[in-house]
């Protein structure tokens, strides 16, 4: 996670920096007193005085010491200074006493008394700061923050707040103890550092886990199943929620028709670092549509347009895999700027603010001229990141039939809450669709089918890609193949026709809330493709998480977790044949997804 631009460490905050010096000054004043004290002491008793001696008698002061070898009357002004040393001694060991109890108390009421649900936060920083103060400001828990730096500046206003903080070594264990980790609602580690996140991991055995990790390629350590006695173990990116969201509310193919051939979306990325490659990686999931057009991505980077080599963390794009579904090209940002080329969507996702800004601004101009050449009837969306919400200013700008439609993403005000980034609102979508499979595919046999929640995380992941893409590619392109179908239905017959798999005489299809909906929405060719174009999707999603295909057909199970290999991860054509081999329909499951689009987006508009 980035600071921003406060990568400076902050010794302490203005009100204590006062307070030190004038406590400072005080001790300091009394000292020069006393030393003044004592040269006029000696100067009356022996008519002469030695200042170095003075200086050195008048520590004695800082020992409530004040020495004299014969009977030298004591000036009043020495007294005066004794009394100023003494109370600034007095005043720093009742605040350094203070400082260390008050969290203490403030943990044993909260140990004994206080009966609210607790979230512990390991490491304080920009966001983790915002996620405890909207926790704070709610009184719906009490917060324990563990940070390894005493010097952190948010522990101050965190305090203020109604925070308790704990400074140790976070992986210790008496820490943990100390912080009740074991009996928290919910812990959440966001250190910078992920191999401390990960450390720290490893020491809690039980509680509400949420993992923050920068680097997705970290996400393979979490990809086993969960230990039956924690809860809920969630691995998650700031970076990554951001582009999540930013694609739910603004879809990929929003003012582009994908259901019409020969239309492809065209999107540019610029940006570097984590947030771009969590926006490519997130694009990607997003395709898989109607027309079978492949997703042009073009990667405004001078660090791209000059490697030989292009990862998205450990993913070849120029893998021939990944090009079956992407033309995907890397230029730089002055060859971009000065293009006169089309985009449908561009998105600017520079971590460094100032950067951002630029780059808005450089977007802008780049498709006012282009309006202003003559292209009509052409929309283009430019979504800033802008952290503090004011990089730029949310508009549509129309010119000739066309329209700039400027957008941002990530701001700090609605992202780093606690419906974000623990994720409730976000999953509740995913935990709605995975509800959905298991009612439609329930065989009445004794429920064997898991609550999203005991889900490994590839599953709960698999989850969320597929809901995200239904309510938003695929009701896009419902709604278009709607409009031009007109009145059509399908028919219970079509259905079973279509659908191999029954329970009682009943297909899932028909177990899904919503479907008759669809049924008088689309034709029966309209499925056929929407159900292809949905197994290109699933295909794209185990491919950008380094899965291959596996080609023995001879194993007992269809996957192997531990190589990532998948037999189905295959042409629409060849599923026929792995059905054949594990004697069940595959394409069964991409049609039934087909029939959840108006239902699941009907709850998602209803939740947002």
């Amino acid at each position: 996670m980035s600071h921003g631009g406060d990568h400076k460490s902050v010794t302490a905050t203005p009100k204590e920096h006062f307070q030190l010096l004038l406590m400072i000054s005080i001790l300091l004043f009394g000292y020069l007193l006393g030393v003044y004290g004592y040269y006029h002491a000696f100067e009356e008793f022996y008519g002469h005085a030695n200042l170095t001696d003075c200086f050195y008698d008048a520590l004695g002061l800082l020992e409530f010491k004040m020495e004299f070898h014969e009977h030298i009357p004591v000036p009043i002004v020495l007294n005066i200074a004794r009394w100023i040393v003494a109370f600034a001694l007095f005043w720093a060991g009742l605040k350094l006493i203070y400082s260390i109890l008050q969290n203490y108390l403030r943990l044993a009421w909260v140990s004994l008394f206080n009966k609210q649900k607790t979230i512990v936060i390991f490491g304080v920083n920009r966001v983790s700061n915002k996620l405890a103060l909207d926790l704070l400001q709610k009184k719906n828990y009490k917060v324990i923050i563990v940070d390894n730096n005493a010097e952190n500046h948010y522990l101050e206003s965190l305090s203020a707040h109604g925070a308790i903080f704990i400074i140790g070594d976070p992986c210790d264990e008496s820490i943990i103890k100390k912080s009740l980790a074991n009996y928290a609602d919910k812990i959440i580690c966001m250190f910078d550092d992920d191999s401390l996140n990960l450390r720290i991991y490893k020491k809690l055995n039980r509680g509400n886990i949420y993992i923050h990790i920068s680097n997705r390629i970290l996400y393979d350590y979490f990809a086993s199943e969960k230990p039956d006695d924690i809860e809920i173990r969630k691995v998650f990116n700031i970076y990554s929620n951001a582009a999540r969201k930013l694609f739910l509310d603004n879809p990929l193919n929003e003012y582009v028709d994908t259901t019409l051939d020969g239309v492809q979306i065209r999107l540019a990325i610029t940006g570097d670092g984590i947030l771009a490659k969590e926006v490519l990686f997130h694009a990607m999931n997003l395709n898989g549509f109607y027309n079978g057009s492949k997703l042009h991505i073009t990667l405004v980077s001078d660090v791209m347009a000059t490697a030989d080599n292009h990862l998205l963390y450990t993913l070849d794009l120029d893998n021939p895999e990944i090009k079956k579904y992407f033309e995907i090209e890397y230029v730089s940002k002055d060859s971009f700027y000065k293009d006169d080329r089309l985009y449908n969507y561009v998105v600017v996702a520079e971590e460094d603010l100032n950067q951002a800004l630029i780059d808005n601004v450089m977007c802008e101009n780049k498709f006012k001229r282009m309006i202003g050449l003559g292209y009509a009837n052409e929309t283009t969306v430019i979504a800033t990141y802008s952290l503090d919400g004011n990089i730029a200013k949310e508009q549509v700008i129309r010119y000739n039939n066309s329209e700039i439609v400027i957008k941002t993403f990530g701001s700090s005000q609605t992202h780093f809450t606690e419906n974000v980034i623990i994720d409730i609102k976000i999953d509740e979508l995913a935990s709605y669709n995975n509800d959905m499979y298991n009612i439609a595919h329930a065989s009445g046999n004794g429920d064997t089918s898991k609550k999203f929640e005991q889900l490994d995380l590839l599953s709960q992941d698999s989850n969320r890609a597929l809901a995200d893409h239904i309510v938003t590619v695929k009701y896009n392109e419902l709604l278009s193949l709607s409009k031009r179908n007109g009145k059509v239905e399908i028919t219970k017959d079509d259905i079973h026709k279509i659908c191999d798999a029954k329970i009682d005489g009943v297909t899932p299809i028909e177990k899904n809330k919503g479907y008759e909906e669809v049924c008088k929405m689309l034709t029966l060719e309209n499925i056929d493709k929407l159900a292809r174009a949905e197994h290109r999707r699933w295909n794209i999603f185990h491919l950008t998480r380094g899965w291959h295909r596996r080609l023995d057909l001879l194993a007992k199970r269809t996957k192997t977790p531990e190589l990532k290999l998948h037999a189905c991860i295959v042409d629409w054509e060849e599923l026929d044949q792995i059905s054949s081999a594990y004697n069940y329909n595959y394409k069964d499951d991409d049609i039934e997804a087909i029939f959840r689009i108006h239902h699941l987006h009907e709850n998602h508009k209803s939740n947002i």
